[in-house]
């Protein structure tokens, strides 16, 4: 009896459909083409020169400022897209005579002060990064990111590198923006 209603069932589904192969190749059953994500900045920092313009506290250790931004696609927002940040500034842990700069890829330690005597050798073990790693966007499209920079730094620019991957497309998208710390 099972038998018998279990080929009855594949029979109908099998004589009574299309074509399965003709419809996937019917070009009226193809998806419009996805427009690629967008990514609009605001950091909502005061501008001078046309670059954004963090105020460093000199009187406390660290300042703390939220970078944000927002995703679409075809103008509506993004929900749960992994972003992933980084920057090119760096403290090390202990340490107040100076930070690490990124430049050309290479590490580069950077004396504030007047005894400071650079380290033959950065314990990478120690630095701290001055942008949180990664974040996700929420439903209405907006993606944050944390900055921590150091009074040690004032005067110096920050660069932020972002990037997010969109499993839709199997396309990945950079970009960067620079921060001047006064």
């Amino acid at each position: 009896m099972f038998k018998n209603s279990i080929f009855s069932l594949l029979l109908v589904l099998f004589i009574g459909c299309e074509d399965v192969f003709e419809i996937l190749e019917n070009d009226e059953y193809e998806e419009d083409e996805l427009s690629s994500i967008v990514f609009v900045l605001d950091t909502r920092l005061e501008s001078v020169n046309g670059y954004p313009t963090l105020n460093v506290n000199p009187n406390v250790w660290q300042s703390v400022h939220r970078i944000s931004g927002n995703v679409y696609r075809d103008g509506n927002p993004m929900n749960v897209l992994k972003f992933g940040w980084r920057g090119n500034l760096y403290w090390v842990y202990g340490d107040t005579d100076g930070y690490v700069k990124v430049i050309n890829n290479e590490l580069k330690y950077i004396c504030v002060t007047e005894d400071c005597v650079p380290p033959t050798e950065i314990n990478q073990g120690y630095l701290v990064p001055t942008v949180n790693s990664s974040s996700y966007s929420n439903m209405s499209g907006e993606v944050n990111t944390m900055v921590g920079v150091i009074s040690n730094m004032i005067n110096d620019t920050l660069t932020i590198e972002y990037g997010w991957y969109d499993d839709w497309k199997s396309e990945e998208s950079y970009g960067s923006f620079k921060i001047i710390l006064r």
